[in-house]
Formats: structure tokens, sequence, C-alpha cells
């Protein structure tokens, strides 16, 4: 089998999955409601499903570097002053 050839099923695999997938999109849809969840859980449900592993990269990424440098100023100055005076 070719390369070619593989890049073509791989890609016919591919788009036939998703379509079943979008397919079954509703009907899990309409599971969720039927065990009382409201839109807005769905919505999250749906929201976190949609995260890709980038995104989730990025994300984490972005809040240690928030934690870091949020703390470091904090951490510094208490190299400064005394602990007495801090609070």
């Amino acid at each position: 089998m070719s390369l070619d050839q593989k890049h073509f099923w791989s890609g016919f695999g591919l788009a036939v999955g998703g379509t079943l997938l979008f397919s079954f999109k509703s009907i899990f849809i309409k599971l969720l409601y039927q065990q009382s969840l409201q839109a807005h859980s769905v919505l999250v449900l749906r929201m976190i499903i949609a995260l890709t592993y980038s995104t989730v990269s990025f994300t984490l990424l972005a809040g240690f570097l928030g934690y870091y440098l949020a703390s470091l100023p904090d951490l510094m100055g208490l190299e400064l002053i005394a602990a007495q005076a801090y609070k």
C-alpha cells in the first residue's frame, strides 16, 4: 500500500468518524437533559470536552506564570522588610 493510499484511508476514516460523532452529539445532549442537567451545565461539559491539549497546556502555562509573577514581588518584599512590619 502506497503512502497516498494510506493517507486516503486515514482521511476517509477520520471523516466517517467525525460525521458519526457529530450525529451522536444531539443524542448525548438529550441523554444529559434526561439526567436533569440544565443548559448551562451541558454547555460547560461541552466546553471542557472541546478543549484541546494545546489549549490546556497554554492555560496551565499561563496560570503557572501568573501565579509565579504574582508571588515573586510578594516574596521579594519579604526579603526587604521585617516580618513584623509586613502585616
